[in-house]
């Protein structure tokens, strides 16, 4: 006997999760890197905007290769792969307050903040593709809404978390709640049913 087909919703439910457990890592860290980098190691207000903002630029390099990425090996893969590498991320996270000197520090940081900017790429450029393979291209704009609607509340809620756990517990607290965050939606993404990935196709490995 066939199963009734699911619903849209249904369908897009573990995507749009995925999406909120990794924007929450994203979201967490957003205002604990000021209080952090200007409090805790003592740099000024510019180098706390490279670090905020070095990770968007990460992104941005990287989301024609992610998507290249995503069309050779399909989504599933592209999100298992993000996932745990904005793991690895917080993992730089949490060894920069363990530094010898506040430049040590901020150098380890800033790697784990250049980590997250492929690892976003890869996570959401595989979950909007998931979702259109999942619902059908005739529902793209619901895919993308629903995805939209869970990275900014992930941002939204995540400024608030930030500060609470960075209160309580650190900017560790911070990191360990960004490292197994991703992890969760990695757990979620491998209970999915992969998509049939497309024929293989000669690849564009530069963002120009």
């Amino acid at each position: 006997m066939t199963a009734p087909p699911r619903s849209p919703a249904a369908e897009l439910t573990p995507l749009v999760l995925i999406v909120l457990a990794g924007f929450l890592s994203i979201g967490i860290p957003l205002p604990a890197l000021a209080l952090y980098v200007n409090g805790t190691l003592g740099f000024n207000a510019v180098t706390v905007g490279w670090v905020v903002g070095i990770q968007a630029f990460a992104t941005i390099l990287t989301r024609q290769v992610a998507g290249a990425y995503c069309d050779r090996h399909g989504p599933r893969k592209s999100v298992r792969l993000g996932l745990p590498l904005a793991s690895l991320a917080a993992l730089f996270y949490l060894a920069s307050p363990f530094m010898p000197t506040p430049l040590a520090s901020l150098v380890v940081l800033i790697v784990g903040r250049l980590i997250m900017g492929p690892a976003e790429s890869l996570y959401l450029t595989g979950t909007m593709t998931w979702g259109i393979g999942r619902v059908g291209p005739q529902r793209t704009g619901m895919v993308m809404a629903w995805q939209g609607i869970a990275m900014f509340a992930a941002l939204g809620v995540g400024a608030p978390i930030g500060v609470a756990v960075q209160q309580h517990w650190g900017f560790a607290g911070i990191a360990a709640m960004t490292f197994v965050l991703p992890l969760v939606g990695w757990v979620i993404a491998t209970r999915m049913v992969p998509l049939a990935a497309p024929p293989a196709r000669p690849a564009r490995l530069f963002f120009f």
